[in-house]
């Protein structure tokens, strides 16, 4: 039993981690134009919109609907100009 006590520590100090990083990402990132985000910045907030323990109600809010469309409209505009990542690339480079 205690050891399941442990195990949801561990999932609340998960849970706190993934939120500020979501307010932190969401700060950095809001009423910014999708030109001006990096892609490092892009990529922490797509991290975290498929991060499995990211909650629902993150995933659902307009933020992330705002992330995704900044992030189309960004690679749109690097196709255009030649510079397009995948998305495994991008995955690549950051190991």
């Amino acid at each position: 039993m205690g050891h399941y006590a442990s195990e949801m520590e561990h999932e609340d100090a998960k849970t706190k981690r993934l939120r500020l990083r979501y307010h932190r990402v969401r700060k950095e990132l809001s009423g910014t134009p999708a030109t001006k985000f990096s892609l490092g910045e892009l990529r922490e907030a797509l991290d975290l919109l498929s991060e499995k323990n990211t909650p629902r109600s993150f995933k659902n809010s307009v933020f992330a609907e705002e992330v995704i469309k900044k992030m189309r409209r960004l690679l749109r505009k690097a196709k255009a100009r030649k510079k397009f990542y995948s998305i495994e690339e991008m995955n690549k480079g950051k190991k």
